[in-house]
């Protein structure tokens, strides 16, 4: 049985990490306001595959459509948003080109502990899935589970993962063998 992992993470941590917010009573009243933005983005991964000469860096390419419900409580005050998130994309090997599409969903409750009070305590939920199949390698990237993120006014912040998760925040949090499967599929 999976077990879930916890992370502690110190003020700079929590700064590199800007989201928002964790469910109150307050929070389930009707919608104040509705977003949708789409953005692209093309950035370096930070995961290298290979060694020496053969190495080379996976490259994120994709475009992301975030859409959803804002509230605020009757004094205007922001208490949660609710994140629909579509992306779609590609990584790809940066000295072949060579690369694999990927599609995921995912929802983030963001909400704040005090409405409107930025500097309290704020939960970010995240709940969904980007699975990377190959043909002849199979799944090399699986993220199927829930994140909890959550900041506190003292600058520490703590992870907590649920499931299968995204198999970058293990990367960014030192485990690079998670890539491995990724690595493989583009030859390395």
């Amino acid at each position: 049985m999976y077990k879930g992992k916890h992370w502690t993470i110190g003020l700079g941590g929590a700064a590199t990490l800007v989201l928002a917010l964790a469910f109150v009573p307050s929070a389930f009243a009707a919608p104040s306001g509705w977003f949708d933005n789409t953005k692209s983005y093309t950035e370096d991964t930070g995961i290298v595959c290979g060694s020496s000469a053969n190495s080379f860096d996976i490259i994120d390419s994709a475009t992301v459509h975030k859409y959803g419900p804002s509230f605020s409580d009757t004094n205007g005050n922001f208490v949660k948003d609710i994140n629909f998130i579509d992306t779609v994309g590609t990584f790809s090997n940066s000295l072949t080109g060579a690369s694999v599409t990927y599609k995921s969903r995912s929802i983030e409750h963001d909400s704040l502990a005090t409405p409107g009070d930025f500097s309290s305590t704020f939960t970010a939920v995240t709940t969904g899935e980007m699975n990377i199949v190959v043909p002849r390698a199979g799944a090399v990237w699986q993220a199927t589970g829930r994140l909890v993120d959550t900041f506190y006014p003292n600058g520490d912040e703590t992870l907590d993962f649920y499931g299968p998760h995204d198999p970058f925040v293990y990367f960014l949090l030192g485990d690079t063998s998670v890539a491995d499967k990724l690595c493989a599929a583009f030859g390395a």
